[in-house]
Parts: structure tokens; sequence; C-alpha cells
């Protein structure tokens, strides 16, 4: 997009280099300027349209794997949820940046490894795939997914 600031600043840098080109034709000197024509610089208004849409739609689930109980887990009888910080980008895969809290005892690890594997349709906006950051809570020892936008 071309900003009408730019515009205008060359706009004068061009009347300024014929201005140059002007003075010095003849070997003049700068300061005399007498029976160089005059330049015209007008400025130009750029009004750039901007598109509005309202069109939208959210991320839609396909597949939400659970995720394993591990073994140490399962043996300390350790429970309690896993969240995890992640993006559902516009191609469909799942980023996870990392455990917001976690568990340990191999949950944790358990709960990345689910969270990749779910496969959805991303949300969109006028025809465009979006990236949307998620939470991704699993509870365990179950290890049902939750994502919940943020």
């Amino acid at each position: 997009m071309i900003k009408p600031g730019l515009v205008a600043a060359a706009a004068l840098m061009l009347g300024v280099a014929a201005l140059s080109y002007f003075a010095f034709r003849n070997d003049r000197q700068a300061s005399d300027l007498s029976g160089v024509p005059p330049v015209k610089v007008s400025l130009v208004s750029f009004s750039p349209t901007i598109f509005q849409c309202t069109e939208f739609t959210g991320w839609t689930i396909v597949k939400s794997p659970d995720a394993q109980y591990p073994p140490e887990a399962r043996r300390r009888n350790v429970r309690g949820t896993v969240f995890l910080a992640a993006y559902f980008e516009h191609n469909g895969n799942v980023a996870v940046a990392g455990v917001m809290s976690g568990l340990g005892f191999g949950l944790n690890q358990a709960a990345i490894k689910a969270a990749k594997e779910i496969k959805f349709v991303p949300s969109n906006s006028c025809g465009r795939s979006l990236s949307e950051p998620v939470r991704i809570e699993y509870e365990f020892p179950d290890g049902k997914a939750k994502p919940i936008p943020l």
C-alpha cells in the first residue's frame, strides 16, 4: 500500500532534483534561479479502500485422541490436569508452545504427544484459514482433551 506521506516526499524530492538540474544546466550558481522555469509539484492523495469482513467460523475438532496414562503416574496414582499452550495453525496442524502447568511423571509428555495428534478444521474468516492460540487441558487419569480458545 502506498502511503500519502511517501508520495509527498517523492514529489518534493523530484521537485528539488528538477530545480537542481535546471539551476546547474547552464553552469549557473544555485542561488541564481532567474530564468529557470517553475517546477509544478502536485501532491497526490490516495484513499485506500478498506475491506471489512464479518464472516467468521471457529475451528472444529475432527479427532481428539486421549492422552495415554503413563505407567509411572499410574503406579503413583497421580491425578490432575496438564495445561498446554498451543496454536491451532491455519494448515490444520497443532503447534504446542509449552506446558503452562504440568504434573510430571510422564504426564506432560503424554499430553503434548496427544495434542500434536489432534485433527481439526481451522478457523475461517472471509475464505482465509486462520491460526489461533488455544489452551488445551488434559485431565488425568482418563486423558480426555479439552481445547479452549484464548
